[in-house]
């Protein structure tokens, strides 16, 4: 079974750079609930791995861990 990582590799530059800013259009939403929130900066550490940029995504686990610090995945 492929992981959510592996997927994110296979996608282009261009296509891991447009998931990053819809994540980051949906995380300057004022009413997103905490955990949907640390999910999204999951998501988009992930993704900044995929496309190494390991600062952006230290930056996105880091802000998880502030969001919900109970978040194991993010660290």
């Amino acid at each position: 079974m492929e992981s959510v990582y592996e997927k994110y590799c296979l996608l282009s530059a261009q296509e891991r750079q447009n998931k990053i800013l819809s994540i980051q259009s949906l995380l300057e939403e004022s009413k997103i609930p905490a955990t949907e929130k640390a999910n999204l900066l999951f998501e988009q550490g992930n993704l900044f791995v995929a496309d190494k940029s390991y600062e952006g995504a230290i930056a996105a686990y880091d802000a998880a861990l502030a969001v919900n610090p109970d978040f194991p995945e993010a660290l």
